[in-house]
Parts: structure tokens; C-alpha cells; sequence
């Protein structure tokens, strides 16, 4: 199928005279499902397609110039808008001596390239039912866990098949899939009118690897945990932090004030 998304760009570059080119096509498809009280809550299907395309311009007695654009539809006109606005964009930027496609065969014979194993060519027979048993799982032994765990706010179960096509006018013609799983889950703790509650989730691009029963019960085991809490005086010294309350920390400090781009 995503050869066929290819053929047209092609045919519309071929058609407007653009013979030096690369696109960038890429489809994702996913799934979402959501338990409550033991039934399914929510279901959810997604599905994006779109490409990019750039092009190289190349003026008689100068270096060649790049355009770039990019578009989600595939009809005939609309992919020869996006090759349109590549093409007038590759008019007015500077020139450059080192634009470049990467060649045929690329990346393989490349030491620096190796393999990335981050699809699961099993996935597809997995059915509908085994998905939605995860996120049952999950909610299940979360309430199991502990009687103050009263209620889960929500058992997730994500996948996402993401494909990926790298071609250009220098012969490269490569393709990838990854596949992306993930778990996630929110159980509430309450005990002498304290409410507390706690989210994580895992994720894998490999079905086997999901582990509905650890993640549900160290998740409870956090929202028990969080129960008691109560104010210390002002206090100035050492403090032993909880791995979460160190990583939300760093969150704050770190990734809110632009630490890293200050450092960087």
C-alpha cells in the first residue's frame, strides 16, 4: 500500500520536470483501549498518513539549493501543491555546496548503523480480546492489591504500527517498521477520608515483554503508600527523596527552566 502513496509523488515530480528529490513518507496506525469497572470504557482507533518531499535545485553556475514542503493528502492536485511549494522555496534560499542524498545501498555496509529490533512481527495476530484482557488485568490486580485501593480511574492498553519510507533520486530505497505497546493505569487509595492516587505505565515494542501484573501492583503500592502524608516543619539539612518526588524535581527544575537548553 505505501508503494502506492510513493508512485504518486514520483509521477507528480516526473510531471512538473523535479528530477532530483527525496520523500519521507510515513503511516501510523494504532489502538486504545480503555477498562472501567471491569468493562470496556473506551475504544479508540487511529490512523495518519503524510509525506514530505524535498528537492534540489540546481542553477547553472551555482551550488544547489534546497526546497522542502510537505503534505497528508494524495490526490493529484494536492501532491502537486506540496511539490509546487518545495520547488518555489528551493528559488529563493541560499545555496549550499553540501546538499546531498544520501546514496543507494545506505546505511548498509556502515558500521556506525546497526540493526534496530523495535518491531514485533507477531503483533498483528494478536486479537482484539487479548488486548482488551491487559488493560482487565491491569485494573483487576490493582484492586486486588490492597482494600484501601477502591477504584481505578482508568486501565489503558496503546499500540501504535508506525511505518517509515526513505526514497530518492540517487537510488535509495529503504524502508522500516517499529511497533510501540504501552500500559497505563491510575489507582486511587483511600483510608479516614485521605484520598491519594498514582499513575505510571510501562512500554516495549515487544508484546511479550508487557507486564500487566507488576506494573498494576507497584502503581497501588505507590497510591497506598502516598496515604498519611501530612506537613513537617520548616527544616533546613539533608533530605532522602522518594525516586518520583526526585524525578518530578528534576522535572521542574531541570526541563521547566530550560536547564537544558542553558547547558546545551
Amino acid at each position: 500500500m505505501m508503494e502506492k502513496y510513493l508512485q504518486k509523488i514520483k509521477d507528480g515530480c516526473a510531471k512538473r520536470g523535479v528530477n532530483d528529490f527525496e520523500i519521507y513518507l510515513k503511516r501510523t496506525c494504532g489502538v486504545s483501549l480503555t477498562v472501567k469497572d471491569k468493562t470496556l470504557d473506551a475504544s479508540e482507533n487511529e490512523m495518519s498518513l503524510g509525506f514530505g518531499l524535498r528537492v534540489r535545485m540546481n542553477d547553472e553556475g551555482h551550488f544547489p539549493c534546497l526546497g522542502f514542503s510537505f503534505g497528508r493528502a494524495f490526490d493529484e492536485n494536492s501532491i502537486g501543491l506540496v511539490i509546487d511549494q518545495a520547488v518555489a522555496g528551493g528559488r529563493v534560499v541560499t545555496p549550499n555546496a553540501d546538499t546531498g542524498w544520501p546514496p543507494r545501498g545506505w546505511p548498509e555496509g556502515k558500521s556506525d548503523y546497526s540493526p534496530i529490533q523495535n518491531y514485533d512481527p507477531d503483533l498483528g495476530r494478536i486479537s482484539s480480546e487479548e488486548k482488551k484482557k491487559m488493560a482487565l488485568t491491569l485494573e483487576c490486580e490493582a484492586m486486588a492489591f490492597d482494600a484501601k485501593i477502591r477504584r481505578v480511574r482508568h486501565a489503558t492498553y496503546h499500540e501504535s504500527i508506525d511505518e517509515v519510507c526513505l526514497f530518492n533520486s540517487s537510488g535509495l530505497d529503504v524502508s522500516h517498521q517499529k511497533s510501540g505497546l504501552s500500559l497505563s493505569l491510575m489507582p486511587v487509595a483511600e483510608s479516614g477520608g485521605a484520598s491519594e492516587r498514582f499513575y505510571d505505565f510501562v512500554s516495549t515494542p515487544i508484546w511479550h515483554k508487557l507486564d500487566p501484573v507488576s506494573l498494576a501492583r507497584s502503581t497501588a503500592k505507590m497510591a497506598v503508600d502516598l496515604l498519611g502524608g501530612r506537613r513537617i516543619p520548616n527544616y533546613r539539612g539533608p533530605v532522602i527523596l522518594h525516586p518520583a518526588v526526585a524525578v518530578a524535581l528534576l522535572e521542574v527544575f531541570i526541563i521547566d527552566n530550560g536547564v537544558f537548553r542553558s547547558i546545551g
